[in-house]
């Protein structure tokens, strides 16, 4: 590029960072070095999209229906470590991760890397890995009307993912060509380092929002959601939802591990690998919580043999469990 195609790159870059970085009422910095911004509800990024401008929405609204939700936490669950960051902003507010130049960046590379590789990895494409259950069946009714999943994933430090690369824990859901995802990635190439990052969502039954919540029992949070009117196959429920394991890589290149990278033998102590554990639905029509072992499911895999996965049912801690990964493999070009 030219000196001039640069400076206005940089123009660019910084007309996004003044529309995106909204004014705070407080800044918090992390350990770990991120800065959070506590911008006015109203005043946040999202309502600036043109579908959002005369919205209805406050800081203290919540799902019409919290089946599956308000669960009391287990005493297995009180002894698990819980190393979320927090970020207190003041009521009114919402935590919102600044973002830099540099993170403008990333994102470009990651979508001109990822947006146009979606597809199977071959050993001369880049693309997806993928070891999931997938909960689904055009016959069953409330597979078809699903209106809510969730787990409890178990979350890893993956090693060696390197730039262009990332390894996921993940659960879908999805009605035609809409989609969420949700779960723990290690992406340099999008955060521009190795941790750990985790997330979950929810569906609201009677507007069709669909809801994002993260922790478990009193430390249970509503994170944030995305309105009906954002999508068009996905706007009241899904027809298809998916836990399990998802990797990208470019060929002539180590994989990354999936999951914990221990590949998934025929015992069933998910302790010993990556897991979601109490993989379950909400049936539209009658609200019941249902666990994947009770509706139609069936394995998706796309290179069988390397990564594995598992299902089975335990005790009541586990649940419907989930279990999958693998160590890293050479791809190699044609």
């Amino acid at each position: 590029p030219t000196t001039r195609e640069l400076y206005e790159e940089d123009l660019k870059l910084e007309r996004q960072l003044k529309l995106i970085n909204k004014p705070s009422v407080k800044t918090v910095k992390t350990e770990y070095g991120d800065i959070y911004d506590c911008i006015d509800f109203y005043k946040q990024p999202a309502f600036d999209h043109a579908l959002l401008k005369s919205h209805e929405f406050h800081p203290e609204m919540r799902p019409s229906n919290m089946n599956g939700l308000e669960e009391v936490e287990k005493e297995e669950e009180k002894e698990e470590g819980d190393n979320e960051i927090e970020v207190e902003c003041p009521q009114g507010t919402v935590p919102i991760r600044k973002t830099t130049k540099e993170d403008l960046i990333r994102q470009k590379t990651f979508n001109q890397m990822f947006d146009s590789n979606v597809h199977p990895l071959t050993n001369s494409e880049p693309g997806l890995h993928v070891h999931k259950f997938s909960s689904l069946s055009p016959f069953i009714f409330y597979i078809n009307k699903c209106i809510r999943g969730f787990a409890h994933f178990s979350l890893y430090q993956t090693p060696m993912v390197h730039q262009l690369q990332f390894s996921s824990g993940l659960i879908k859901v999805s009605n035609g060509t809409d989609f969420i995802k949700a779960g723990w990635t290690v992406n340099p190439t999008l955060y521009g380092d190795n941790r750990c990052r985790k997330f979950a969502y929810f569906h609201d039954p009677q507007n069709g929002n669909w809801w994002l919540f993260t922790g478990k029992g009193k430390k249970q949070k509503a994170l944030g959601f995305w309105p009906a009117k954002l999508f068009t196959d996905l706007a009241y429920n899904a027809d298809q939802v998916y836990w399990g394991g998802e990797l990208f890589t470019i060929p002539n290149s180590m994989t990354s591990p999936m999951g914990n990278g221990l590949l998934i033998k025929h015992v069933d102590d998910p302790r010993l690998y990556a897991y979601a554990r109490d993989c379950s639905v909400v049936d539209a029509e009658t609200q019941k919580v249902i666990g994947v072992a009770e509706v139609n499911s069936e394995e998706v895999t796309d290179f069988d043999g390397w990564y594995g996965r598992r299902k089975a049912h335990i005790e009541k801690y586990w649940g419907h469990t989930i279990m999958f990964g693998g160590p890293a493999k050479l791809i190699t070009g044609n």
